[in-house]
């Protein structure tokens, strides 16, 4: 998953929803007296949002599964000049490190932890690399974006060097949405194709508020895309910020997470 797309993501445009997330966010935040320097990106993806916020001077750590995207992520840094420690690492796996001032999680990245005993125990890490009075931020698709998804076709590039197309469908006893992206690249006169099947949850509001809680974590605010409040009747994708309910017991035992 993600790693023959790895090349296609950027062409695609697909990393215009970080960037445009991160735009409002850190306003939002210095907003609440936040004032950190320290930032983990979990699921960097080709790196945008990592290296547009160490370009802005904060140390920037990134973290994706998919080498595939690290690699892309890394020529970007590069380019821009921009120093990112990149790491390879799958977040059901995942262990906590050193504090960090913020923890983001952008482009519904949460949404592919499958089991919400793993997104529990993500969230238990979490959690522990957070220092006193840190943020987390992550958004995530809906149930009610997923109810659209049965048999879906959807066309999201059509370009004279570039096709890309999902065929979406929903799993509602298991409540996972399937989306099998196509692609059609041109390359000098012939047409390359490639496909890859990626899997999400559809986690509800309450037990997304539940497993943050079960980790001291509580939701300060629920806002869409575009930095307004969520209207989380009608919403197909929610901005959760997050803090810490009360200080951080660094020392306690953290549970591992859960294959």
């Amino acid at each position: 998953m993600y790693n023959d797309y790895a090349t296609i993501y950027r062409q695609a445009g697909q990393s215009w929803l970080s960037l445009h997330m991160l735009n409002w966010l850190l306003a939002w935040l210095e907003q609440q007296a936040w004032c950190g320097s320290s930032v983990l990106d979990l699921g960097c993806g080709t790196g945008d949002a990592a290296v547009a916020l160490a370009l802005q001077g904060y140390q920037v750590t990134a973290i994706d599964r998919s080498e595939a995207m690290l690699a892309q992520a890394r020529l970007h840094g590069e380019l821009q000049h921009a120093t990112v420690n990149w790491q390879q690492a799958d977040l059901t796996t995942w262990q906590a490190g050193a504090g960090y001032d913020l923890i983001i999680s952008l482009f519904d990245t949460l949404n592919y932890v499958l089991e919400p005993t793993q997104l529990g125990a993500l969230f238990q890490q979490i959690a522990r690399s957070l220092k006193p009075q840190g943020w987390l931020v992550f958004d995530l698709n809906t149930p009610l974006l997923y109810a659209t998804w049965p048999e879906c076709n959807h066309v999201i590039v059509d370009r004279d060097d570039l096709y890309i197309y999902n065929v979406l469908d929903f799993d509602d006893e298991a409540q996972i949405g399937i989306g099998r992206i196509v692609w059609f690249q041109r390359q000098a006169e012939a047409w390359q194709r490639g496909s890859e099947t990626h899997l999400q949850a559809a986690y509800s509001d309450q037990q997304i508020v539940e497993l943050l809680a079960e980790a001291g974590l509580s939701v300060v605010a629920r806002l869409n895309r575009d930095g307004e409040q969520a209207d989380l009747v009608q919403a197909t994708r929610v901005v959760y910020l997050v803090q810490a309910s009360d200080v951080h017991n660094h020392s306690a035992a953290i549970p591992p997470i859960l294959d």
